[in-house]
């Protein structure tokens, strides 16, 4: 039923949007990427999982309708398809997003498969969270969520969120389940400034094993895996402690400085760690100028761990061969888990205008040591370097050259040019709440 909704949902779509007297938006594009084998490592992560390490030809399509419900009200309903041709990989051609979302007041509710949204301008390498980034392709499922903070009072507000979605990829743990939930609260310091502190859950539960074993899906089971107090052969925990500081200068510049750990099993001790983590900056401007966004991050997991593997869902925190969180761990490419999850890692990003046109740069120096139980020797040493130009000819279409490229102690040294273009049909977009 989960693989032919889309198609259900983009044909109901389409209907609407032929009557549509509100916003309607299709867009279109097309990217070309050339290399002598594998892509670079930013020309194809946190690009939602759509463009693979051997994608050479990449193709998408997508339309979103928008109606206002009322005086508080809004209902958006959106899908998406792309089709990439591969180099010694079979091509891919897919619904990737299918969605149909709810908006009252600071509420909203999601049905479907969503890309979440691209925060700190694209420039971040976990993508604005080290769990759940832009790496993966979207889960289908259920959530709702607060799109704006909920005060409290004049000195605190909070934001919320609770999810069911499934994992619909070929999988050692076949039809498994994800449950998701956070909580943060915010703390006004100043009159210009916020501190945030938030936790976020997630965890990998039911499904048929490989031997055709059910894992426990009870309601009582659902209840103990969100609170986090099931069995270890129940579910694969995973969570994230959030601290963000955000300060708004005279000038309307803005800083948001930002801490993320990782978590294992937070029923056990290590939900007291605060040692495998990262740490970022970003300064950002509303002015086009020169420099619009900048970032700094740095990441640290060599203390013992096993991020993202599991011994019961050993498919590990993957979507469709994907990492769903940091794309500096390293997922096995025949689908069985993960092979490199103990690194370093500093990474810088940049953007800005240059005279008519736009430009984003990303610079990663990684360190991988492969597993703690399984250390790779020597460590591999990578410097991965990405840089793109835009033209906009109107206000609707765009031009975009890229350049990527590897230097690896290990692997081969990579280099990847890429062209893209991309029109945007109908009426131009009314965004739903953007997230810095």
């Amino acid at each position: 039923m989960l693989k032919k909704s889309p198609i259900f949902i983009f044909c109901l779509l389409s209907s609407l949007m032929l009557h549509a007297q509100n916003h309607f938006i299709t867009d279109v594009s097309l990217k070309a990427l050339v290399s002598e084998k594998e892509n670079s490592f930013w020309s194809y992560s946190n690009s939602n999982g759509l463009i693979q390490p051997s994608t050479k030809l990449f193709g998408a399509i997508g339309s979103e309708f928008s109606n206002y419900v009322g005086e508080y009200g809004r209902l958006v309903l959106g899908a998406s398809a792309f089709y990439a041709i591969n180099h010694n990989h079979p091509d891919g051609v897919a619904f990737n997003q299918y969605y149909g979302v709810y908006e009252f007041h600071k509420l909203s509710l999601t049905l479907g498969a969503k890309q979440r949204p691209e925060k700190l301008m694209g420039l971040s390498s976990i993508g604005g969270d080290i769990l759940w980034s832009n790496n993966a392709r979207a889960l289908p499922g259920i959530e709702i969520a607060s799109i704006a903070p909920i005060k409290l009072s004049n000195f605190m507000s909070v934001e919320g969120a609770l999810g069911h979605y499934y994992f619909i990829d070929n999988r050692e743990v076949d039809k498994a389940r994800l449950h998701y939930k956070q909580l943060t609260f915010n703390f006004n310091t100043s009159r210009n400034s916020v501190l945030s502190l938030g936790l976020h859950h997630y965890a990998q539960w039911g499904g048929v094993r490989s031997n055709n074993r059910t894992q426990p899906n009870s309601v009582q089971d659902y209840i103990k895996i969100g609170f986090g107090v099931s069995e270890d052969n129940t579910a694969n925990h995973l969570a994230s402690y959030h601290i963000d500081y955000k300060i708004k200068f005279r000038n309307e510049d803005k800083l948001h400085l930002y801490y993320q750990s990782i978590l294992e099993d937070i029923s056990k001790k290590e939900a007291k760690n605060f040692s495998n983590d990262v740490w970022g900056a970003f300064w950002s401007t509303p002015k086009n100028s020169f420099i619009k966004g900048f970032l700094y991050e740095y990441q640290n997991t060599v203390r013992p761990n096993n991020y993202f593997n599991n011994d019961i869902y050993a498919s590990g925190w993957t979507h469709f061969g994907e990492v769903i969180g940091t794309p500096f761990i390293t997922p096995n490419r025949d689908g069985t888990g993960i092979i490199n999850n103990t690194y370093k890692a500093h990474h810088l990003g940049v953007t800005g205008r240059i005279f008519n046109l736009t430009y984003k740069g990303k610079a990663s120096y990684v360190e991988n040591k492969g597993l703690y139980s399984d250390p790779w020797n020597p460590t591999h040493k990578n410097l991965y370097g990405y840089g793109e130009l835009t033209y906009h000819p109107s206000e609707r279409s765009s031009f975009t050259f890229s350049l990527g490229g590897d230097i690896n102690s290990a692997l081969r040294d990579r280099v990847t040019v890429g062209l893209e273009y991309r029109y945007r049909f109908g009426r131009l977009s009314r965004y739903i709440y953007a997230r810095d």
